[in-house]
């Protein structure tokens, strides 16, 4: 193989290797890191249930974009009323967004025996599979399609 070819198939590598970077497994590892999550969750959550102004996306504020999340808190409230069909209509991501949250909220409340065990699992499947990376990677293309292929049905949903 020609030096080009070898520092091509390093690139390759170092970029299929950053796929199995563990994102969760950090935020996990920090019971302050899952409690402003939690709470910050709660409170967006709270207020928007309640018909209060809640936290608004800059992008859609500002430009009139809507962004990979809009549509994620009408989403999860509706699936906590158990409107499934809803939820998945809203945004196909709540979920395994309720699912992280979960996780995220028990990270910061279970014991620390129990708490270093599950980082560990969540580590080991993240670091095996990049299961974080292809979700946050479909995520975006999720948003993509929205925003491309179904724009006007997409603002109007969001709007």
């Amino acid at each position: 193989m020609t030096p080009e070819h070898l520092r091509l198939n390093r690139g390759w590598a170092t970029a299929v290797s950053a796929l199995h970077e563990p994102v969760l497994t950090w935020i996990l590892k920090s019971r302050t890191t899952c409690t402003i999550i939690t709470g910050v969750a709660f409170l967006q959550l709270s207020l928007s249930a309640s018909g209060l102004s809640a936290w608004r996306s800059p992008l859609h504020s500002t430009f009139g974009v809507p962004d990979f999340g809009c549509g994620l808190t009408r989403a999860v409230l509706a699936l906590l009323r158990g409107d499934l069909q809803t939820a998945l209509i809203l945004h196909a991501f709540a979920p395994l967004i309720v699912a992280a949250l979960i996780l995220i909220a028990l990270a910061a409340i279970i014991p620390s025996k129990l708490r270093d065990e599950t980082v560990a699992w969540v580590e080991t499947i993240e670091r095996r599979t990049g299961l974080t990376a292809i979700l946050l990677i479909g995520l975006v293309l999720y948003w993509l399609a929205r925003l491309l292929i179904m724009r006007e049905a997409f603002i109007l949903l969001v709007s």
